[in-house]
């Protein structure tokens, strides 16, 4: 039957065109031209049994025979079935029958191809609904589709099973029942049996006919909870580790250190040569285990948060000139150019100003060392807005690899440097993005390989001068223990 309201046409139909949909087209002409026979009295309506046999050809044997049915009516009433066919009411009566007839073979042939359309975007409806579902069902993670009013939809398989529910006893439900809010804005899942474990749910809106959808994917991520602080135990376990060993190793690093300093204190004659340049390699090796176990125990001390930092205004141009004075001598011996660009003006920071010493020698050390034979460093500060001040390390090194940026302030690495015969541990950088952040500061870089780089960190600034005291001494009085690397052995 034709349904208007789904444009469907379901009549049995021959294949259009073929030798039995033209007998079948001829035997339905035949019955209606015998059953016009058997009505000799209305001669005034000679397509009376015609019209519905080209209705039903058409239908059922395609356009082809409902035209050729058309003829063959007009035909056999003009043989048969007219007293005048030339007459003007037989003529008219032609006339009307044919675009009838007409009318209705193209009608029949739009009807039957909206139709075939209808079927295929069904079949393409129904094969994605399908692939939908099979999506769903085969999804890892428990998937549930809530409504613009927030009732389920729809779940699959991993919902019943994550949750414990069955599909039916959930389609409909309140989504709140399987994921309630909770204050501080933890994500927990409840099953059926009333246990309570934590989720992770992203959201996917849904546009369907029935209206705006949300998909939630639901993961249960207990276990990785559990791995989170199972690691954050290991890690605080490390750290203590660390820190007593760096502490149990620098008393005995320290007297080595000391009784090596001695046997070079005494006069050449004491030692033989070969013996004075042992005590050296000694001292050597000493100062590289203790500046090591140094930078181990703070970056240890940090990570535990055990980290002791003292905020003072800090005086930016006697920083800049202490670590200037310091750092003179490894430059020197580098034969790198040490430019200190000392501001006019400049407030005090707001800072440790021990913590940043190390920070400053930190970067000007990897700026000499990865310097080359005739290179710059250069040493700086600038008021940052109203609000801070910069100070800035410019180098023209060997620059960092655009690819392995991202690695710079990772401990123990060196981005390569350790094949190389510059020394160094790769502690540095990590324990100086660490302690400024600490301070309240920001670290930032730019670099370009083979052309240098461009090292700065910021900090507030303290809106009244103090005055800091720096004895003319202190480049030879005062030791910082902590650099990036172990080059300050020879500062």
């Amino acid at each position: 039957m034709f349904d208007i309201g789904k444009l469907n046409v379901d009549l049995p139909r021959f294949r259009a065109r073929s030798i039995r949909a033209y007998v079948i087209a001829v035997a339905i002409m035949a019955a209606a031209a015998v059953v016009r026979v058997e009505l000799p009295t209305l001669d005034w309506m000679p397509y009376l049994t015609f019209f519905p046999a080209v209705v039903v050809i058409t239908l059922i044997c395609g356009g082809a025979a409902g035209l050729i049915a058309t003829v063959l009516s007009i035909g056999l009433a003009w043989a048969f079935f007219m007293q005048d066919p030339l007459s003007f009411d037989n003529i008219y009566r032609s006339s009307m029958f044919t675009i009838g007839a007409f009318s209705v073979i193209f009608v029949a042939a739009a009807v039957r191809h909206a139709t075939g359309l209808v079927r295929r975007l069904n079949a393409t409806l129904q094969q994605s609904e399908a692939k939908f579902r099979r999506l769903l069902e085969a999804a890892p993670d428990a998937m549930v589709i809530v409504d613009d009013t927030g009732h389920i939809a729809l779940v699959n398989a991993a919902t019943e099973r994550l949750f414990g529910y069955l599909r039916r006893d959930l389609l409909g439900q309140p989504a709140e029942m399987l994921m309630p809010d909770v204050a501080g804005g933890e994500l927990v899942g409840i099953r059926r049996d009333g246990g309570v474990f934590p989720i992770e749910v992203s959201h996917n809106p849904l546009q369907t006919e029935g209206g705006p959808m949300v998909s939630r994917s639901v993961r249960d991520v207990t276990a990785r909870k559990r791995i989170e602080l199972e690691l954050m135990q290991a890690s605080r376990a490390k750290t203590d580790f660390l820190s007593g060993m760096s502490h149990e190793l620098r008393t005995p690093l320290n007297a080595v250190v000391g009784f090596a300093e001695l046997l070079q204190m005494k006069s050449v004659g004491d030692l033989s040569p070969k013996q004075y340049e042992y005590v050296g390699h000694i001292l050597e090796g000493g100062n590289h285990l203790l500046v090591l176990v140094t930078q181990l125990l703070d970056l240890a001390g940090i990570e535990a948060g055990r980290l002791n930092l003292s905020f003072l205004p800090v005086d930016v141009r006697a920083v800049l000139r202490y670590v200037h004075r310091l750092m003179s001598p490894l430059a020197l011996q580098a034969n790198v150019e040490f430019v200190l660009n000392i501001p006019l003006e400049i407030a005090n920071a707001w800072a440790d100003e021990l913590r940043l010493r190390q920070v400053l020698i930190n970067f000007l050390s990897n700026a000499i060392k990865y310097n080359h034979c005739g290179g710059q460093v250069v040493l700086t500060a600038e008021p940052v807005a109203e609000t801070g001040v910069r100070f800035i390390v410019t180098d023209t090194g060997i620059g960092i690899p655009p690819d392995r940026t991202h690695e710079l302030f990772q401990p123990f690495n060196r981005l390569g440097a350790e094949h190389t015969s510059v020394t160094g541990t790769g502690i540095g950088l990590a324990f100086s993005r660490k302690v400024v952040e600490a301070m309240g500061g920001t670290v930032g870089f730019t670099s370009e390989l083979g052309s240098g780089s461009v090292f700065w960190v910021d900090f507030p600034v303290v809106s009244q001068s103090v005055p800091v005291s720096m004895p003319s001494s202190c480049v030879s009085d005062v030791f910082i223990p902590f650099a990036g690397d172990d080059a300050l052995r020879s500062a």
